[in-house]
């Protein structure tokens, strides 16, 4: 199975962040006159929910393998300034898992992610509104076994959760957006194996740091 891997996330997320931060650059002088700075409104809120594939960016463990799975997301912000604002997200995960050799499926591991969040908004392109973000919180793992394990638990840790996203608004009206959103997430941990052991699994090596692709609405007051 193949993977969307770690380094290459990070490529993509410091270019297209660079590109949010800067604005415009000499490459793109012949566009100057349309950037207009500030992609905020000081005192705004905005709530927001986005949908979209999740893949991890490596082996979730030794000889144990997951395929992509459904990422929901939901956010509150609030601006403080005309290019920064500051909120809460809240983002779920689901994916199946199994053993490669010999084949086994394991179950489904669920990650509920907590992440106070800083949004960097420069400015704007008539409707597109690019932005940077990062949060810092807690990721909340859990394990549902299939009945092929038998009696064998799987718990995942739960750990500190990092995210880096860049993104863009597509305003509709004053008020809604079309929202599409690239984001790396650092979920990197260990698992507690209850009962009968499963071969080629190793409980210390539990990394589950993912790539999500995002589509939604925004709503901006």
């Amino acid at each position: 199975m193949g993977y969307v891997t770690t380094g290459t996330v990070r490529v993509w997320l410091c270019a297209l962040a660079a590109f949010t931060l800067i604005g415009f650059g000499s490459p793109l002088d012949g566009l100057a006159e349309t950037w207009t700075p500030g992609g905020a409104t000081p005192g705004q809120w905005m709530f927001g929910g986005r949908i979209g594939p999740s893949t991890l960016t490596q082996q979730l463990s030794p000889n144990i393998d997951s395929a992509t799975g459904p990422a929901l997301n939901f956010q509150g912000m609030y601006a403080v300034t005309n290019m920064i604002m500051f909120g809460l997200m809240l983002e779920w995960e689901r994916r199946p898992v199994d053993r490669e050799q010999p084949r086994l499926d394991l179950g489904s591991m669920d990650t509920v992610s907590f992440l106070p969040t800083i949004e960097v908004r420069p400015g704007h392109w008539g409707p597109v509104y690019p932005y940077g973000s990062a949060g810092i919180g807690v990721n909340f793992n859990s394990f549902s076994e299939d009945g092929g394990i038998g009696s064998t638990r799987i718990s995942p840790s739960n750990n500190f959760a990092f995210r880096l996203a860049a993104g863009a608004d597509y305003f509709i009206t004053k008020t809604l957006a079309l929202n599409t959103e690239l984001a790396w997430k650092r979920n990197d941990g260990h698992a507690h194996i209850t009962g009968p052991p499963i071969g080629g699994l190793n409980p210390n090596e539990w990394n589950a740091s993912s790539f999500n692709f995002l589509v939604g609405v925004r709503w901006f007051y």
